[in-house]
């Protein structure tokens, strides 16, 4: 079971526009304190992420795919508990109220799915019908020392991986990202 508290006028306005909301990672500030580094590169990954540049466009390094990759990747958060961490943290400041709602991840992720399957899935822009290219992935995130951790030693990381990491400080969420 996945569980996410929001306020209850976002549940309205969800319900009302048939969507489930996601965020841009680079955009959160769900409370104050919220990670500003969520979904970033780590620190210490950035200098040889920088050193590593595309032979046909020597003037981008993979640091610059990384931080595109980062500004158009969103994501919906679920915590895997129901715990007092999530009621205190998220869904504040609300005029009516919070809720949670509850999820069956394998229901979510197979009406997701199918969603979104490129054969059932249309894509406008503006009147003109393009290919649908949404992918959709699912992990637990990882909390790590996020000041001191190092990912790359071996290899460059492809750039979903870091939407799943996240400081230890953050580790009561208990987090799975869709």
């Amino acid at each position: 079971m996945l569980f996410k508290v929001m306020k209850v006028e976002h549940l309205l306005a969800s319900i009302d526009g048939s969507y489930l909301h996601f965020n841009r990672v680079d955009r959160y500030a769900d409370f104050p304190g919220a990670d500003a580094n969520d979904g970033a590169q780590l620190q210490h990954d950035r200098p040889g992420n920088a050193g590593a540049r595309f032979q046909k466009t020597p003037h981008f390094s993979a640091a610059d795919y990384y931080d595109r990759a980062r500004r158009r990747t969103y994501a919906c958060c679920f915590s895997l508990d129901n715990s007092d961490h999530i009621w205190s943290e998220y869904a504040n400041g609300s005029e009516h109220g919070k809720v949670c709602l509850v999820f069956h991840f394998g229901r979510l992720r197979a009406h997701l799915n199918q969603t979104l399957e490129p054969a059932r899935a249309t894509l406008m822009y503006g009147s003109m019908r393009c290919q649908q290219f949404f992918s959709v992935n699912y992990g637990v995130v990882s909390y790590i020392d996020w000041a001191n951790h190092k990912a790359n030693d071996e290899h460059l990381l492809n750039p979903v991986a870091y939407t799943y990491l996240k400081d230890l400080r953050y580790s009561a969420e208990r987090e799975l990202r869709v």
